[in-house]
């Protein structure tokens, strides 16, 4: 009777457990996300670098509202040009994410809206992959897609 009873009970912790975890996953997934994507339209590539555990294999593929694409290297991604980052003058909305979490890698997808000093604004849709290190996130490979609504 006692099995009846503890199997069930177990189950339901068990469950709690993980859910819990990836509620708590999810949220510092999508905190690195946001910090990196802050530091991105700042111009601010420490704080950009801080976000990425770089590896052989990472990779940022860009494709552009004009039909153009950008590969970037992990070379690239260390040391950005200038002239694709931000100033601080732009502000952006990140929505919609959906997240996959499972152990140490994830991916986060998600829309996202900038909004230029003239007011313009840029949409995409993002997707980050993620792997957890020393019990943080870190972004290894990105994909952004541009697009007129």
């Amino acid at each position: 009777m006692k099995n009846i009873l503890i199997t069930p009970l177990l189950l339901m912790l068990a469950t709690v457990f993980v859910y819990g975890q990836t509620s708590t996953d999810e949220a510092a997934i999508k905190a690195v996300i946001e910090t990196e994507t802050r530091a991105w339209h700042a111009g601010d590539i420490k704080a950009f670098d801080a976000c990425w555990q770089i590896q052989p294999y990472s990779r940022a593929l860009i494709s552009l509202a004009d039909g153009t694409h950008m590969a970037l290297s992990p070379s690239d991604m260390r040391s950005p040009d200038r002239q694709l980052t931000g100033d601080g003058s732009t502000t952006f909305v990140n929505s919609n994410y959906l997240m996959h979490v499972s152990g140490t890698s994830a991916w986060a997808n998600f829309d996202q809206v900038t909004t230029a000093k003239d007011g313009t604004q840029t949409y995409s849709h993002e997707i980050r992959i993620l792997e957890k290190s020393a019990g943080s996130w870190y972004l290894t490979g990105m994909s952004a897609h541009l697009y007129k609504p």
